[in-house]
């Protein structure tokens, strides 16, 4: 069982036009460090058949030396070989072993090739170094001698890591006009936005973004508020809480899509002018839109202001919260007891049958006054029923 395993490399020639000329690329990659291309190529897994007393090496590829490293077959390492030890003699104690890949670039003929290493723990701090590109640690026991877990790092050193190829995004000063012969699956870092774009089917899409966007089956236009009916997804209007918005509408056409949530544009209902810092809801009589006029549901603050559409911190309540406060010593009497009604219409309730929380208390005394009777008579109006005739303050939250 060799220690070397299937290799191609590139480029090691003996002449050095050619051999310039590609490490010279292989520089770009690896600004000069010693890397692994991949975070899981040359990963190091257990054997099934013989897990103590062989590990493999999976297909991957490296830079060593700014040398362009593939192992194109899986290799056997073999904890029973003295030709697969550092220092060429098995060693059997307890620790953490290293698995590296073992090369120096020498002009030769023939040229060195890559072979794969075991370095026992007694031989770690003297034997690992410049010449090895660290895969795994892989902790053993003895008495009986056994391998247990395997590590991307030294428990015992964590600077002795699997160390990977960094992955640079290019730089745009502005959002560039998309185009998709170049830019899709191209991944951007936009200075004057501070944030980073991925190039899509047919767009630009941040990518903070991506983790809230949606397919969806929708007729709606696109800046929509849109809620799910089992179906599809339609306008959205705050009159009941089961159309309320859910999402809003990004793409339109073939492949329609939206978000659920972040900074979005969002249309604005007709003749309503929006500023921003405006607390913003679910229109209540135009479907898909948003107003600054209070509703049952809140969707949002804006971030611009103006008509048309607006960009918003889009993050829909459930229901919108809201509290009404009055003080008053009319009444009106009748058979003996007295009514006073409240005018509750600021609150947005939709519905006479919509549940909303009373609370009466004594202008006079300051303590909290348990009435004869609270009754919903009319979808704004609530009317308090007291024996007595005397000065109220009064919390409705709905």
């Amino acid at each position: 069982m060799s220690q070397y395993p299937t290799q191609t490399r590139a480029v090691d020639p003996f002449a050095s036009y050619n051999s310039d000329v590609v490490n010279r690329l292989t520089r770009m990659v690896t600004q000069g460090e010693d890397l692994l291309f991949s975070p899981r190529g040359m990963d190091v897994i257990a054997d099934s058949t013989s897990p103590n007393d062989y590990v493999n090496v999976t297909l991957g590829s490296c830079f060593k030396d700014d040398i362009w490293i593939q192992i194109t077959a899986e290799h056997q390492v073999d904890f029973t070989n003295a030709l697969h030890y550092f220092g060429g003699a098995v060693v059997k104690e307890p620790g953490y072993y290293y698995i590296v890949l073992e090369y120096e670039f020498v002009k030769s003929r023939p040229s060195p090739q890559a072979s794969i290493k075991i370095i026992p723990p007694s031989l770690v701090a003297t034997g690992y170094g410049t010449n090895h590109v660290f895969l795994k640690a892989i902790a053993a026991t003895t008495g009986p001698w056994a391998l247990g877990t395997f590590y991307d790092y030294d428990p015992g050193d964590t600077s002795v890591y699997r160390q990977n190829t960094n992955t640079w995004a290019s730089v745009e000063y502005t959002l560039p006009v998309f185009n998709r012969t170049t830019d899709q699956g191209r991944i951007i870092y936009v200075q004057d936005l501070d944030m980073y774009y991925f190039g899509i089917y047919n767009s630009w899409e941040r990518l903070d973004d991506m983790g809230t966007r949606i397919a969806m089956n929708t007729s709606s236009s696109i800046n929509s508020l849109v809620y799910f009916d089992g179906t599809s997804w339609v306008d959205a209007i705050s009159t009941l809480v089961d159309t309320f918005a859910q999402a809003v509408v990004t793409e339109v056409g073939t492949n329609p899509k939206g978000r659920w949530a972040g900074r979005l544009t969002v249309n604005v209902e007709a003749a309503v002018t929006i500023s921003a810092g405006n607390l913003v809801y679910l229109s209540s009589s135009e479907a898909g839109t948003l107003t600054n006029v209070k509703t049952s549901q809140q969707v949002g603050v804006a971030l611009t202001g103006g008509t048309g559409t607006v960009t918003i911190l889009f993050f829909p309540a459930v229901a919108t919260a809201g509290s009404l406060r009055f003080v008053f010593s009319s009444w009106t009497g009748s058979g003996g007891n007295y009514y006073h009604d409240i005018d509750i219409t600021p609150l947005s309730i939709s519905n006479q049958w919509d549940a909303c929380v009373v609370q009466c208390w004594s202008s006079v005394t300051h303590e909290q006054i348990e009435p004869l009777l609270i009754d919903r008579t009319a979808t704004n109006t609530i009317r308090i029923w007291m024996p007595s005739a005397e000065s109220l303050s009064v919390i409705v939250i709905g």
